[in-house]
């Protein structure tokens, strides 16, 4: 009995570390990156240049000009980070909406990165509590070769 609670508790506390060490990783408050394919908005002032702050972006699903959807764009998927150029110079707020990452299952995501969040959730297993503990050089170096050059 009291064995088996500590295991359920052991596996909620590891489900929360993994969590924990997705969230270090994805998005644009993360390092930059989407590890699964999901769908993100980002936007932007007036401009002409946009640059997505996530990496990969498989899709530029549309561009929106103060609301109004635009065909007037042109994107370099293989480039990072993707910028987006519109052919005319935008005067109003400008939002993309773009699909990013690997694929839909995990193990499209690169194996550099799993190593990655492997490491993170065995540090915030052996640095639980302790708030102050600095992220191992080796995961930082693993993130930094998929973070966007922003």
């Amino acid at each position: 009995g009291k064995q088996v609670k500590q295991f359920g508790r052991e596996n909620d506390l590891i489900e929360r570390l993994i969590e924990a060490a997705v969230s270090f990783v994805e998005g644009p408050h993360g390092a930059g990156v989407a590890l699964l394919t999901q769908t993100w908005r980002q936007s932007f002032g007036p401009r002409d240049y946009l640059r997505i702050g996530l990496y990969p972006v498989a899709e530029i699903e549309s561009v929106e000009v103060d609301g109004q959807p635009t065909e007037s764009f042109a994107a370099d998927l293989d480039q990072s980070p993707v910028i987006v150029r519109l052919n005319a110079s935008a005067h109003a707020p400008v939002r993309v909406t773009f699909q990013a990452g690997f694929g839909d299952d995990p193990a499209d995501v690169p194996a550099s990165l799993r190593q990655a969040l492997l490491l993170m959730v065995a540090h915030y297993y052996a640095h639980r509590g302790d708030a102050e503990a600095e992220m191992p050089r080796a995961v930082t170096a693993l993130l930094d070769r998929y973070r966007p050059a922003i």
